[in-house]
């Protein structure tokens, strides 16, 4: 009995902490990006909202139901209105390191219409009524009481999750061209709620550690490949003459991202090899 009266505390505390934790690292990440609302503070702006997003995602329906919906619609929302700002700024970035790199490519990327920024005053808005979310989030997690039936469904319901996410990973084993950006949203999901439970999973920091070389390296490939697809754009768009003079340019461009590629096939057959032969939710409050 001594050990039932304690689990209120584990699962509970881990909740409101993590939950707690996610508004401090928003509230953070929204104060740098309202300075500058360019580079590392959009980058930075959105993990943490993907971090939130994992939160919500994680502990969804605790300590009643429908906490964390609109905490994930929102933070969902507002990274996908952040993404195609940060698409920009990494193509212009990663053709500007092309030896013999075309200026009116860089030009022309810049120009592009699907790339516009949205409002920083609305993003610091819509970011802030989000912290308010998680902070009164947190603060029913801490106070509800929920008894021993409660936290032992809260425990087979994280297991559950986390273990859904992982077999989502592995079913897409070795990154194709089709299914690379999908397995590395996936990664993503599964490191981030991983990170939320790392007192209680101990597989947990092995699995966190091998993700970031693996997360890296098909953030990498998905990147060049951003850049071929918007260059493409800027070549359709030339005169004939112009894509003859385009070509070794683009060629290039071609090598970086197959280079990039192969590497993330590299480092996700290292990934699933590790989470294929490992096993989540041992030990936790509610096993037996």
């Amino acid at each position: 009995m001594a050990a039932k009266r304690q689990r209120p505390g584990i699962l509970q505390g881990l909740v409101a902490a993590a939950l707690r934790e996610r508004r401090i690292e928003l509230s953070h990440s929204l104060a740098a990006y309202a300075l500058n609302p360019t580079g590392d503070a959009v980058h930075d702006l959105r993990v943490a909202l993907r971090r939130a997003e994992a939160a919500a995602r994680l502990f969804k329906g605790f300590p009643a139901h429908g906490h964390g919906r609109e905490a994930r619609r929102l933070a969902r929302d507002l990274r996908k209105s952040l993404s195609t700002h940060r698409q920009r700024e990494v193509s212009l970035a990663l053709v500007q390191t092309l030896r013999g790199a075309d200026p009116t490519a860089v030009e022309a990327l810049a120009r592009l219409p699907h790339w516009a920024s949205p409002d920083p005053k609305s993003v610091v808005a819509s970011g802030r009524q989000l912290g308010s979310l998680l902070r009164r989030w947190a603060l029913a997690s801490k106070d509800a009481p929920p008894g021993d039936d409660d936290l032992e469904a809260l425990s087979r319901t994280l297991r559950r999750r986390l273990r859904k996410v992982r077999r989502k990973v592995l079913r897409y084993g070795i990154p194709t061209d089709r299914t690379l950006h999908r397995q590395r949203i996936a990664g993503k999901a599964l490191r981030y709620e991983l990170e939320l439970v790392m007192e209680l999973e101990p597989a947990a920091d092995a699995i966190v550690k091998a993700s970031r070389g693996f997360q890296e390296a098909l953030g990498q490939a998905h990147d060049w490949d951003e850049a071929r697809n918007d260059l493409a754009l800027w070549r359709d768009e030339l005169p004939f003459e112009r894509r003859l003079a385009a070509r070794p340019f683009l060629a290039r461009l071609a090598l970086e991202r197959r280079r990039a590629f192969r590497k993330a096939r590299k480092e996700a057959a290292l990934f699933v090899k590790l989470l294929a032969r490992t096993k989540l939710g041992k030990g936790w409050p509610g096993t037996s």
